[in-house]
This record gives C-alpha cells, structure tokens and sequence, in this order.
C-alpha cells in the first residue's frame, strides 16, 4: 500500500513538473513572437518616418526654389 501511494505521488509529481515546463516553453516562444513583432513594428514605423521625411524634405525643397528665383 505504501508503495502505491508513494508511486502516484512521484506520478502526480512527475505530470506537474512536466506541465510546467511545457507551460515554461509556451511562455518563452510567445516572448519571442512577440519581440518579433515588435521589431517587425519597429522597422515598418521607422520606414514611415524616413518615407515622411523624404516627402516634406522634397516638398520644402521645391517650396524655397521658387522664392529665390523670384528674389534674383
């Protein structure tokens, strides 16, 4: 009797440290899903900001070349 109580409690053990570590590994991989997308953000709203700048860089380029010709 003792052995069998003993086993179902090394049992009982054994699936709980199990179901930890797979809950563990679960954990890790969506911290890393979502480093990832966060990067992937990262990367999209730094090239928005560069195509901005490039866009109103142009834009006041082509705004200050017409008042200096208009100056000569």
């Amino acid at each position: 009797m003792v052995f069998w109580k003993k086993n179902e409690k090394e049992e009982r053990d054994v699936r709980k440290r199990e179901q930890k570590e797979a809950l563990d590994r679960a954990k890790v991989e969506e911290e890393k899903r979502e480093a990832a997308r966060q990067a992937r953000k990262l990367e999209f709203l730094i090239s928005q900001t560069e195509l901005y700048s490039h866009f109103v860089g142009n834009k006041l380029k082509s705004k200050s070349k017409p008042s200096d010709s208009a100056l000569m």
